[in-house]
């Protein structure tokens, strides 16, 4: 049995089954025992051959195991198995993609033990490595992109490729 509580934003769902006759997508959901699931739902109007609605019918599957070895097989497919390290994968998505997460990591305010909080900023230089690179040239080229970087006004921008 499962309580929707607070999870589920079932005023949106009602609203989109009157109005589309249907709706599915994932929600989180609390078990009677007070876990957090996340369920695959689906609700459907029942209508008659007039139109006349009949009532709904609902199927939910919990899915929260699929979505735990979702991430862990992502997590395996980027990272190297014996020190956890990103790899060679990781490396190989889109130039602003992983950037943009990094950065994104440093969003929140860290809070200090005496409850203070610090908004940190970060600026990331990016060097691309080229066929007769050596280690110091890339290195050099990487520190300009970084200090390019926060010399930059841009918020949006904070970071440089070289």
């Amino acid at each position: 049995m499962f309580d929707t509580g607070e999870h589920a934003d079932v005023g949106e769902i009602t609203r989109t089954v009157a109005h589309e006759g249907r709706w599915q997508g994932e929600l989180t959901q609390r078990a009677l025992d007070g876990r957090d699931l996340l369920v695959e739902a689906s609700v459907s109007i029942l209508a008659d051959d007039d139109g006349s609605v009949l009532g709904s019918v609902s199927i939910v599957r919990e899915i929260s195991g699929r979505k735990a070895a979702e991430r862990q097989i992502a997590f395996q497919a980027t990272h190297d198995g014996l020190t956890g390290l990103l790899n060679r994968t990781a490396f190989l998505e889109p130039a602003d993609a992983y950037l943009e997460r990094i950065m994104g990591l440093f969003t929140e305010p860290v809070r200090c033990r005496v409850g203070a909080s610090h908004t940190v900023g970060v600026s990331v230089g990016v060097a691309h490595s080229k066929l007769d690179d050596t280690a110091d040239g890339l290195f050099r080229r990487a520190d300009d992109a970084m200090y390019k970087a926060k010399r930059s006004t841009e918020v949006a921008s904070a970071y440089r490729t070289a």
